[in-house]
């Protein structure tokens, strides 16, 4: 039998025994299989593998005892029958050049050899059938070095000499467990992103709730008042940048929730434009507004984030004009998805195109802060919307900032469904714009009646305030009772459920979501299971 060949040429010429003609197509088909496969006695050492099964510093150091065909050429101290030393009882069971293992055996095909000794150890001893199979996942080496893989093991016989034997097969799974880690990184990440945003944000509402009340019930002569005012200031700015970051890296990850309410787009610009009114006025600038009477007065989206994006725009506004002002414009867009320069909406189902009506078709609110600031260089407009980004570093020297305002209005609105964009000329100023879908809620239900007529009534209201944070209890209590209600302090959810049960007059509950014993969301629920709906 002439010897083998290189590939593409018969293995063995003129072999008519069928058998062998079937050992050699196997042989021939392991050899191109993408899958690891080995077989071991049952000391561990290796006696067959396919070419991909071959670690690389097999390739590098025992070339010579590795065949074409993939076959490791027996060992000078192994017997017919394939007793050897065993290498699981060994600490050295291959070659070792400065710690570096070199050998294909069993142990040492594993990333960890006492995994590996663990497994050899238990299919040695095996004599139950199903004690004779094993899976995991490990971490092995291979000829692309250590990788990640699905392995199956069975203790069978050598169909050479019917000895003991070990089958082994490994599939790369490396991907799918780098994926896992970083779905596990990016859930870890999340988690305590919310932590950290929980605990840089409570002490610095707190300490903006009591300059509030600094300066609403305390006498101050002018200078005490401006320093006051300094200090609201300073409390609003480091506010906006802890909350730009913990923003992007929740839009980043995917973890921004929006809510679709009812709210009233007026009210949202109204407040927004009166949270930086002050700043205004210390500048000289005027901030002005035009509202289009076509505007409905309720519509259905997320009230919080889109005072976010009016914020984050007349901030920057304010910060880049020196003289002249700000005017905001709100326009109204009816049934046009093109005025935005946004793409065209997907195909409607063809059973509904013939039937659609004017009022199906999704109509837009688009609001535009003009200003007459430095204005922003043709080359700068494309890169402002990017993240660290603000235009140029002598801008970031001069003016301050993270760079992510923009970035997170870019990630907000598209998350709204709508678009962004920027018209600036370089020292005549900027005008910024975006488009959000002006979604029309329905007939208010009679939850939402009950719920005005709490709101016309808020004098004398008798309010449960669960809360476990001593500073957060003070402050919120003082602010009631200067409002003219009467709180009751409740430290956790569990003493707020039986508060509520003794007393159950309360006309509304405020309710923190962490708290020991028993959250927020927890107790709510417990609640709305007993029968308190219309808290």
């Amino acid at each position: 039998m002439p010897s083998m060949l290189v590939e593409g040429t018969p293995l063995v010429k003129d072999v008519k025994d069928e058998v062998m003609n079937e050992t050699i197509r196997g042989v021939e088909m392991l050899r191109h299989l993408s899958v690891a496969v080995c077989q071991f006695d049952l000391s561990g050492r290796v006696m067959f593998q396919n070419p991909i099964a071959i670690p690389a510093q097999v390739e590098d150091e025992n070339e010579a005892n590795v065949e074409s065909n993939g076959t490791t050429k027996s060992h000078k101290d192994s017997d017919a029958k394939g007793s050897t030393s065993n290498p699981a009882n060994r600490e050295d069971s291959s070659i070792n050049r400065g710690n570096i293992r070199r050998s294909g055996d069993f142990v040492d095909r594993f990333v960890d050899p006492n995994l590996g000794r663990q497994l050899l150890e238990k299919l040695q001893s095996a004599q139950q059938e199903t004690e004779q199979e094993v899976d995991l996942e490990a971490e092995i080496q291979t000829n692309n070095g250590p990788r990640w893989n699905a392995i199956q093991l069975r203790k069978t016989l050598d169909p050479v000499t019917g000895q003991p034997a070990i089958l082994y097969s490994a599939r790369d799974i490396s991907d799918k467990v780098q994926a896992k880690k970083e779905r596990k990184e990016k859930e870890q990440k999340s988690e305590f992103l919310a932590i950290m945003a929980h605990e840089i944000r409570t002490p610095l509402h707190q300490i903006i709730g009591f300059i509030d009340l600094l300066d609403q019930t305390t006498e101050l002569d002018r200078e005490q008042r401006s320093y006051v005012k300094l200090l609201k200031s300073c409390a609003h700015g480091l506010l906006t940048v802890i909350s730009d970051v913990l923003d992007y890296s929740k839009l980043e990850a995917g973890k921004m929730h929006l809510e679709s309410i009812p709210y009233e787009p007026k009210s949202v610009l109204e407040a927004t434009l009166e949270a930086v009114r002050a700043s205004c006025e210390e500048k000289g600038i005027y901030l002005t507004f035009d509202w289009n009477k076509d505007i409905p007065f309720k519509l259905l989206g997320d009230p919080n984030r889109l005072r976010q994006v009016l914020l984050n725009l007349l901030s920057n506004a304010v910060k880049f004009t020196k003289k002249g002002g700000i005017h905001v414009l709100v326009q109204f867009i009816p049934g046009s998805l093109d005025s935005c320069n946004r793409q065209q909406e997907k195909q409607r189902k063809l059973n509904a195109i013939t039937e659609q009506r004017q009022e199906d078709t999704p109509a837009l609110i688009k609001f535009i802060v003009k200003d007459t600031g430095m204005g922003i260089l043709p080359e700068h407009q494309s890169l402002i919307f990017h993240r660290y980004n603000q235009g140029a570093l002598s801008i970031a020297r001069k003016h301050g900032g993270t760079g992510l305002g923009l970035s997170i209005c870019k990630l907000l609105v598209k998350r709204m469904g709508g678009t962004i964009g920027v018209e600036s000329e370089f020292g005549q100023g900027s005008s910024f714009w975006f488009c959000l879908p002006a979604e029309i809620p329905n007939e208010p239900d009679a939850a939402e009646a009950a719920d005005d007529e709490l709101v016309s009534e808020t004098e004398g209201l008798k309010i449960l305030v669960a809360e476990d944070n001593k500073i957060n209890q003070k402050l919120v209590k003082r602010m009631l009772e200067r409002l003219g209600h009467t709180p009751t302090i409740a430290e956790n959810g569990k003493e707020a459920i039986e508060l509520i049960d003794k007393d159950h007059k309360f006309d509304l509950v405020l309710m923190d979501i962490q708290m020991p014993v028993m959250d927020g969301l927890e107790a709510t629920r417990r609640l709305r299971m007993l029968g308190y709906s219309d808290l």
